[in-house]
């Protein structure tokens, strides 16, 4: 009894079950042919409002919220009628975007070049000094151990800055011939212990090692007075065969660091010859 009330059952039931899948296909492939039939959003024209530029067509860019015409600039290669034509850095040159030329900037004429030159063959050396500076030339008596040592001195002096100035700053430029041999700081102290008789209560700040004119060197700082006038000075010493130099540069002790720039300029065009 119940197989046969299952089967008077199952017919309809399938039969609905058919009739449901039949409309879902239906249903949805409806829902496929209309969506196919929905055209895509249009691309705004060129002079539509954009807020980038995606919103635009190719070839187009968003400027100012209008779809403009992308601005074509020639390759460094391509042919042009003038500098517009071309890329940043490159120029128009015969119908042709090249590469600029970059010419630097003129350099700064050389300070030096209207300088005075002093000069003398035979102690072997030359030196530049500002035009407004002056000379003075002598040969003092210098010896040791009582053997006569010839010295050149040459002072070269800075224009007076008023007619209170005191002291002129100036550099000396003393120049001997050796006539035994010597170190460099055998030379160096010799030529301290002149300068010592001239500068009253010397102090040696600062005793470096160094090279000058690719020839070793020694640099000396002092302190002292010279007709009671506190001063500072630099000294280079150097060698060179059987001649020994020493390049002294003196100023009032508060204006050292103003002239010390001029000093350094001058003590650079020193040359052996």
């Amino acid at each position: 009894m119940k197989n046969q009330f299952f089967l008077s059952h199952r017919r309809p039931l399938i039969i609905g079950i058919c009739l449901f899948l039949l409309l879902t296909g239906v249903f949805f492939g409806y829902l496929s042919w209309q969506s196919k039939k929905i055209p895509p959003a249009p691309t705004p024209p060129p002079s539509a409002g954009c807020t980038g530029d995606a919103d635009c067509s190719t070839g187009y860019e968003c400027k100012s919220g209008i779809c403009t015409e992308k601005e074509i600039i020639p390759p460094p290669s391509a042919g042009c009628t003038g500098d517009a034509d071309c890329s940043t850095g490159y120029e128009c040159k015969s119908g042709i975007c090249t590469e600029k030329e970059i010419i630097p900037p003129p350099s700064a004429g050389d300070e030096t070049a209207n300088w005075k030159t002093y000069q003398d063959t035979d102690y072997g050396f030359e030196i530049k000094y500002p035009s407004n500076w002056t000379t003075f030339e002598e040969t003092p008596k210098t010896s040791v151990m009582g053997i006569n040592i010839p010295t050149l001195k040459v002072t070269l002096s800075s224009p007076r800055e008023g007619g209170n100035d005191i002291f002129q700053e100036h550099i000396v430029i003393l120049a001997s011939f050796l006539p035994i041999k010597a170190s460099l700081n055998q030379a160096s102290d010799f030529t301290l212990d002149q300068v010592k008789t001239v500068v009253k209560d010397l102090t040696i700040i600062a005793s470096i090692d160094t090279t000058f004119l690719n020839l070793p060197a020694r640099k000396v700082i002092i302190t002292g007075k010279i007709n009671e006038v506190n001063v500072k000075e630099s000294l280079i010493f150097i060698l060179n065969g059987n001649k020994s130099y020493a390049i002294i540069c003196a100023a009032e002790a508060t204006k050292y660091q103003n002239y010390l720039n001029i000093f350094n300029k001058i003590i650079e065009t020193f040359k052996l010859i």
